[in-house]
């Protein structure tokens, strides 16, 4: 986990903590069979969903899933239809608490969801590759620098360094492959084995069969977007396995029958196949080497010293442990090898510091770097500079980006700023975009104010910027406002497109002012003074759940320009307010409160009946 601490991935760490509680939570209701355990076991899973990846969230249904087909697999002593409705009533209940549980949230992120990039988006090879595994990598559960990484050497092999580092660490490997050898636990073993092989196998996305079958027969596949995180499957079937081994390890004549030398003959064939693949897979990556990265040769030789250290320490742990050495204290000294392993790669990673902001967006202290203005009470909006450049949203209170950041963005909004194939584009001005921030200096910059420079981006005042609210007199009801908007015969700055006429008639050419007196992420407020009956328009995107007022009365929200909101106001002074009320959150919020009754109720029950 410390590549996602170093990501930043946060969301997935937090989701996938709950991994083993879900899946202890399930064995557990299935066990009883009882409906009060079932709805106590949705508590962790609408605790997974809550923790807020979602996307995350598809492969710990899957491995409760195939937990719960394990469980009607190895069930004895009953009918096939009883094996089912034993392992599949307490899934069902459980899943329908934790999402009912999690329903303030799940809800409106549905909603979201079914509007986003991805789920509009078909299957394109080229995005999915990036995230996805290849076949080099599987050396990388072994010898995780094997190709570098990052922040210090640099990374050379293909893919995403941050979405495929899987590595368990290599005396987890070995325990996992243990494991497979205990009488005890053939089928828990198995199922988990299973499980990680899948997990590898989904994780190739395009590389491999898999994958492509799941994206196109199960729409959930298309929101999750990053195949090699299908390798979480894989880590824990590894943990699972080691933890089985360990297990299995406490009792003293389990312990020597499963190293005993007869026994341990295939695990010892097994390690030196893995010597010798990592001593290819040497030979075969640094002969192909150019000879201006020869360097890397020796790099990629450290990493397989380092996996053969840990292999030789892992290995003489457990076989000091199966002798009997070290007494009840051998479990810490495992464990403190597998800690001491996965510090040492992790520490490279992970550097915490202070994060200033880029000192381009105002906060530059040279003396001769100009510096963005103050946007005052409204924020000033800016595009160019990807969002991660930023810092997050250190375009500071005072310079909003256009673009954001959002992996699951609107596909109409996508589509409107993907229109816009220049900066000077109508698409920008209607989303009240002052400043462009570049690399570099802008080669054709005849029109544009230059504002500022800050290490390598330039930044400029756009010409044409549009306010962040107007009036206009005129409509047009457009079934393509995108093309439209586009065209050369069309005023974007006197007529509004609808996607509807509007309940009202609005005059004149938009004359009058408007005034932002509030604005935050879920309302707004407007002073406006219009000659003649008018649209305001609003340069905020248009989505499920705004509704507005004028002078108290309720008005229509209307789609304007393809992605923004506007309403209609009739002559003189008003005070428009838009506040987001979504349906979908008020229902969310309902289903949570219905959850939480319903777990008071069973929790007090379960104690109770003990």
């Amino acid at each position: 986990m410390s590549v996602r601490v170093a990501e930043g991935h946060y969301g997935y760490i937090n989701t996938f903590a709950w991994t083993p509680w879900v899946v202890l939570a399930y064995w557990w209701a299935a066990r009883d069979g009882g409906w009060r355990r079932a709805a106590l076991a949705g508590l962790p899973f609408g605790m997974a969903i809550l923790a807020g990846h979602i996307t995350s969230l598809l492969y710990i249904a899957l491995i409760v899933l195939a937990a719960a087909v394990y469980q009607a697999v190895v069930a004895e002593n009953r009918a096939w239809k009883q094996r089912l409705w034993r392992a599949g009533a307490p899934l069902a209940v459980m899943a329908a608490v934790g999402v009912a549980l999690a329903g303030v949230q799940l809800l409106p992120t549905a909603e979201f969801a079914a509007r986003s990039t991805r789920v509009s988006a078909g299957f394109d090879d080229a995005a999915l590759a990036r995230y996805s595994l290849y076949p080099e990598h599987l050396l990388t559960l072994a010898a995780p620098d094997f190709f570098g990484q990052p922040f210090i050497t640099g990374y050379w092999a293909r893919g995403a360094y941050g979405e495929s580092m899987y590595y368990a660490g290599v005396l987890p490997l070995l325990l996992a492959l243990l494991a497979l050898r205990a009488r005890s636990f053939r089928k828990p073993a198995a199922f988990f084995a299973l499980l990680a092989g899948g997990g590898l196998l989904l994780a190739l996305g395009v590389n491999g069969p898999v994958y492509p079958v799941a994206y196109r027969l199960l729409p959930f596949f298309r929101i999750a977007g990053v195949p090699a995180r299908a390798g979480f499957l894989f880590l824990f079937g590894v943990c699972a396995l080691a933890g089985l081994a360990v297990t299995q390890m406490h009792d003293p004549q389990a312990r020597r029958r499963l190293l005993r030398p007869r026994d341990a003959r295939w695990l010892r064939g097994a390690l030196g196949v893995a010597l010798l693949a990592a001593l290819v897979a040497f030979v075969f990556f640094a002969l192909n080497l150019p000879d201006s990265e020869a360097g890397r040769a020796f790099h990629m030789g450290n990493a397989l010293l380092l996996f053969a250290l840990w292999l030789a320490l892992g290995a003489g742990a457990l076989w000091w442990w199966a002798r009997g050495g070290a007494g009840r204290w051998a479990p810490a000294l495992v464990a403190a090898l597998v800690l001491l392993d996965l510090w040492t790669f992790g520490l490279r990673l992970v550097r915490p510091g202070a994060l200033p902001p880029q000192p381009v967006w105002g906060h530059d202290p040279r003396p001769d770097r100009r510096r963005l203005p103050r946007g005052g009470a409204v924020p000033h909006r800016a595009l160019g500079v990807n969002i991660f450049w930023q810092n997050g949203a250190t375009l500071t209170d005072d310079v909003e980006s256009v673009f954001g950041y959002n992996t699951m963005e609107l596909a109409d909004y996508n589509a409107f700023q993907l229109a816009a194939t220049d900066w000077r584009a109508p698409a920008y001005d209607l989303l009240n975009a002052r400043y462009v921030a570049h690399w570099g200096a802008l080669e054709d910059a005849a029109d544009y104010t230059f504002v500022g420079e800050g290490y390598g981006v330039y930044v400029y005042e756009r010409p044409g910027w549009m306010p962040r609210a107007w009036l206009a007199g005129q409509y047009e009801v457009a079934g393509d406002p995108i093309g439209r908007l586009n065209q050369s015969d069309f005023d974007y700055r006197t007529t509004v497109l609808l996607s509807e006429a509007p309940p009202c008639a609005p005059e004149g050419d938009g004359a009058g002012s408007v005034r932002v007196l509030a604005e935050t992420p879920d309302r707004v407020e407007l002073a406006v003074e219009a000659e003649a009956p008018s649209l305001l328009v609003y340069s905020g995107q248009f989505y499920p759940g705004w509704t507005a007022a004028v002078d108290g009365a309720p008005a229509a929200v209307l789609r304007a320009d393809a992605v923004l909101r506007a309403v209609c106001v009739p002559a003189g002074r008003h005070t428009v307010t838009m506040q987001f009320r979504p349906a979908s959150l008020a229902a969310g919020a309902a289903l949570t409160l219905v959850a939480l009754g319903l777990l008071l109720v069973a929790g007090r029950a379960a104690i109770r009946q003990r």
